[in-house]
């Protein structure tokens, strides 16, 4: 193939021959598809066109990015979508719309991140972004390709049949102020860290016909937060969900948490599950698909384990598996154990929970602890199996 031309890059002094690659890609040399600064009036690029992104590029008004288009970022360069700000990236499978370093290696720019943009236009639709996450970004606590909101700053992104790999960190953080007003049929894969990092409210955002596998760390990251979000459903991933601990417990104060046949959850040391509030939980594994709790490492007490807080009649779990729980007794229940339900101390808390085709076994305290102003299913002794407990298996008060 004969390549000829020579195309201009900068609008000053900078001449200089841009990659076969960049070229074979349809890179023009006119220095209006040079990116950088702010966009502070709607613009929509052109099709089939390769912008260079330098710097920071800053949008606060509607960017639309037709199919086709692609974006190749510098060096260290960024996306940001601010307030005011509309990304609307919508692609289709022929002609998907691509985001990339203009070096193809992991971690070459920053990415693109919705920072205090809550619009619920922004679209990222087919498209493939990669070689992001070079750096920690505008609050983000990771690195990531994409990252929505931050602790300061909404943010809000639809994406959906679109891929994010080779990341130099995460592929996805979606901060707790940050939220995916959609989430379907999406690849993230090839990253450095895990495929998601994000708040444990929006665990259930995450869909399950979207493939997580391939990373250097093949798990969902949680970050143990409050979950008040009403009915939600944690569906079963192709990889495991992996909860922050350090002694921060995720916290489900409100609403119906489902979690679906086949997930799982790995537990950091130190880390929990309460139930609390007006908050309920139902659990149904199936015998061949049970829901697992357990640890990051299979030590016993090496998390704290699950307590359920709450008088539902609701609450049950159903073939699931609890275990290497029982590090430390959540907050006055008394003693470390997998499963710990109410109180013993003022004010006591009247709990129930229905517990059946389990297995409850390596706490380093109690299989499962009963507070006296709490009751469980009477047969939950013989409806499930208890091992290798450091305690009793089961301690009713």
């Amino acid at each position: 193939m004969r390549i000829s031309r020579v195309f201009l890059i900068t609008a000053v002094t900078a001449v200089a021959m841009i990659s076969c690659d960049a070229l074979l890609n349809g890179t023009t040399g006119d220095p209006e598809n040079v990116l950088s600064g702010r966009i502070s009036e709607d613009r929509t690029l052109l099709s089939g066109i390769a912008y260079i992104v330098e710097g920071e590029l800053r949008v606060s008004a509607d960017l639309t990015i037709p199919p086709g288009t692609r974006l190749l970022f510098e060096e260290g360069a960024e996306l940001r979508i601010e307030s005011g700000g509309v990304l609307i990236a919508a692609g289709t499978e022929e002609q998907p719309i691509r985001f990339r370093g203009t070096t193809q290696e992991p971690g070459w720019w920053n990415g693109i991140v919705f920072y205090g943009s809550t619009s619920l236009n922004n679209t990222l639709e087919w498209v493939l972004i990669e070689h992001g996450g070079r750096e920690a970004i505008h609050g983000s606590v990771v690195p990531a390709t994409l990252v929505v909101g931050y602790s300061l700053r909404d943010g809000r992104v639809r994406v959906e049949n679109s891929t994010i790999r080779h990341s130099g960190g995460y592929g996805v953080a979606v901060h707790e102020n940050g939220t995916l007003t959609g989430w379907s049929n999406n690849t993230v894969t090839q990253n450095a860290s895990a495929p998601v990092w994000a708040a444990a409210s929006h665990a259930h955002l995450l869909d399950a016909e979207s493939k997580y596998t391939g990373n250097d760390v093949d798990a969902v990251r949680l970050v143990a937060s409050r979950v008040e979000e009403g009915s939600v459903t944690w569906q079963a991933l192709d990889v495991p969900y992996r909860v922050t601990g350090g002694g921060t417990n995720i916290d489900v104060r409100s609403g119906l948490l489902s979690i679906e046949p086949g997930a799982v959850l790995l537990f950091e040391e130190d880390g929990g599950l309460k139930i609390t509030g007006t908050a309920e939980i139902v659990v149904e594994g199936t015998a061949d698909e049970r829901v697992t709790f357990s640890g990051t490492q299979e030590t016993p007490g090496w998390w704290n384990g699950i307590w359920v807080r709450t008088d539902s009649t609701n609450n049950s779990l159903d073939y699931v598996t609890v275990e290497y729980g029982g590090r430390d007794e959540f907050h006055s229940s008394l003693e470390p154990a997998n499963i710990a339900v109410g109180r013993s101390i003022t004010p006591m808390y009247d709990s129930f929970v229905s517990i059946t085709n389990s297995i409850i076994q390596s706490s380093s305290g109690y299989g499962l602890h009963v507070h006296g102003n709490s009751e469980v299913n009477a047969d939950v002794e013989s409806a499930n199996e208890f091992a290798a407990n450091a305690n009793d298996d089961v301690r009713i008060d």
